[in-house]
């Protein structure tokens, strides 16, 4: 889910603990006269991936997804956390994006089985069509759409949506999906725009953002057709557009219609002043409380939402969570990764642990002066006892890694990066030395961001312990609330964060582009080296699957051996406390998730008929 998940994850997202911090697809055809709905993405060995397609007919739903078990009515209290914001341009953490899915969605979804459909949203009338060149991309959007306070949803609003990713006053963190990956001509000039060629900014009166937004290639001849222009062609775009880049903008809301071409209107954290597309309503907001949702009525899904209201009680400390759901405070919650065992053994059925594509590990802040040096972040990582961190704090529940990718979307094995980044208590002796600090002698204080949750706790001062054991330095323990952490780590104010990246869609390239390439939007840690800019450039444009996923595996082996701003530990899994009255949670809990199971689904979610 997505930067997936928050302090959580930033979903591609980003994860920052809720463990830690973290946000959060790809494919290829080099067939020019292909049909348009033949999308072949492929995994990290570079061959064509069976389990991402593109399909025709509609998938069936039912007993599969929990609908069919529902009863009418009712209401649910989850566990969720708190988003930094409620753009869903803008959105790059795991709550962020799981929040923006249940109210908002895009002209497709992706299934439980990485299927690229269109009937599941109701949205589009069929697959995107793509001319033979790969360059011009049509979307058929359904008659009769309409908002939640029943205005018409036209092609209009997703053509703002586009455009609104791209723009440079949008903090768009994944606005490079449709300046490089999908290359939507003039997205990156208008992204661009307050800087020159060189990267120097430039006097924003200068620029007319105006003449650039018109410049795009993204328009709607009519309601119901949005037309795309690509700079080159994307065998992934397909995908790109079931996620929240590609969800419409209100247009007909005074703050959205009153602003002129290229000029940005907030978004907002009032819930009356917004219109939505998606399966549910936002009624109501309380900082570090609540989000109270109920049904879209005008949402034209396959599934339809049974439950009348849904709370989201914002908790940043699992265990206070658990608790309330051992008091049926809850319905829903976040197992408290410090305490598996316990929960296991005293919920039984109702604890669910689900495999993600997930990394987490330590982020370093590059432009730190000391950071700087590899051989710094040599030692810090030679010194972190990944066996026994997992052991002890995550109780076995993850698995030890030196790899940022997991081998299941890489093709590299586990184990690959141990002899550069692996536990090694001399080496980390050594390599500190070699850094001119001889027995931890003249270091510095560094920071370390942790989560209020026992779990970011706990990783804090095991990191903390190593450090000082290993390399005779002291780190600095410093706690910080959720979007405090998240505004503090999209800033770049930092000098080490626990992160982590659950991707967004099934493909290397998620775990790459963005992340490790000179300015990209998600790439806080600053890593800057030409050789893996110049690779991500060579495998946007390579129509070859192998050659492409060999591009990206050398990024990763080069980002890893100068341990270029992240010193991954583990591949995690999410754990959850499921109550039996429920179903469409456990039935539809998969990678998808960005931090509640199945809420990338949200519209089966129920109470389990009597």
């Amino acid at each position: 889910m997505r930067n997936r998940r928050s302090w959580l994850t930033f979903s591609g997202s980003l994860i920052l603990l809720v463990g830690l911090l973290a946000a959060a697809c790809g494919d290829d055809d080099d067939d020019d006269d292909a049909d348009s709905n033949d999308v072949t993405p492929t995994g990290g060995g570079g061959e064509e991936v069976t389990d991402v397609t593109v399909e025709e007919e509609a998938t069936e739903e039912g007993d599969e997804s929990g609908a069919e078990g529902r009863q009418d009515g009712g209401s649910v209290a989850l566990h969720s956390l708190e988003p930094a914001g409620f753009d869903p341009h803008a959105a790059n953490s795991a709550e962020e994006i799981s929040f923006a899915r249940m109210v908002w969605r895009a002209p497709y979804s992706l299934t439980a089985d990485n299927e690229v459909v269109f009937e599941d949203n109701g949205i589009a009338s069929a697959l995107p069509e793509v001319s033979g060149d790969g360059l011009s991309v049509s979307i058929p959007i359904n008659e009769g759409l309409s908002w939640s306070d029943g205005d018409d949803l036209t092609a209009d609003d997703f053509v703002a949506g586009i455009k609104r990713t791209c723009n440079p006053n949008n903090t768009g963190y994944y606005a490079y999906l449709f300046s490089d990956i999908a290359p939507v001509v003039g997205c990156g000039d208008l992204l661009n725009a307050f800087f020159d060629d060189e990267g120097n900014e430039v006097d924003p009166a200068t620029v007319d953002l105006a003449a650039l937004e018109s410049a795009m290639g993204v328009s709607a001849p009519d309601p119901q057709t949005v037309e795309i222009q690509l700079a080159a062609p994307s065998p992934t775009l397909p995908i790109i557009l079931t996620l929240w880049v590609a969800f419409p903008v209100p247009t007909h809301l005074d703050q959205f219609a009153s602003a002129g071409p290229g000029e940005f209107a907030e978004w907002g954290i009032d819930p009356a002043a917004l219109a939505y597309n998606g399966p549910y309503v936002w009624n109501s907001y309380s900082a570090q409380d609540s989000i109270v949702l109920s049904p879209n009525e005008n949402w034209t899904g396959s599934i339809q939402p049974t439950l009348e209201e849904i709370t989201l009680r914002l908790l940043d400390n699992p265990a206070a969570a658990n608790n309330a759901y051992r008091t049926d405070e809850l319905d829903f919650a976040l197992a408290d990764a410090t305490q598996l065992q316990q929960l296991e053994l005293e919920f039984g059925d109702e604890y669910l642990q689900v495999m993600v594509p997930a990394t987490e590990g330590l982020t370093l802040q590059m432009e730190d002066e000391v950071l700087s040096d590899l051989n710094v972040r040599l030692a810090l990582s030679k010194a972190i006892d990944r066996n026994t961190l997992n052991e002890v704090v995550a109780l076995g529940g993850n698995a030890p890694t030196t790899s940022w990718v997991p081998e299941e979307v890489s093709g590299v094995p586990l184990g690959s990066y141990d002899e550069v980044l692996g536990y090694d208590p001399d080496g980390a002796v050594a390599a500190l030395d070699e850094a001119g600090y001889p027995g931890g002698e003249g270091f510095p204080t560094l920071s370390l961001l942790v989560p209020p949750s026992p779990l970011g706790q706990a990783t804090g001062e095991f990191l903390q312990g190593n450090f000082s054991d290993v390399l005779g330095i002291e780190i600095a323990i410093e706690p910080v609330d959720g979007p405090t952490a998240g505004a503090r780590f999209n800033g770049g104010d930092f000098d080490m964060i626990p992160y982590g990246w659950i991707g967004d869609y099934p493909d290397i390239e998620n775990w790459i582009v963005g992340l490790f390439n000179t300015g990209g939007g998600n790439n806080q840690r600053n890593c800057s080296m030409p050789e893996v800019d110049e690779l991500i450039e060579q495998a946007i444009l390579e129509p070859d699957n192998g050659e492409r996923a060999g591009q990206y595996r050398e990024v990763e082996r080069l980002v890893l051996e100068n341990a270029c701003g992240v010193l991954p530990y583990w591949h995690e899994t999410n754990k959850y406390l499921i109550s039996s009255r429920l179903v469409g949670f456990a039935e539809n809990a998969t990678g998808q998730d960005s931090v509640i199971a199945g809420d990338w689904r949200a519209e089966a979610w129920g109470l389990a008929a009597e």
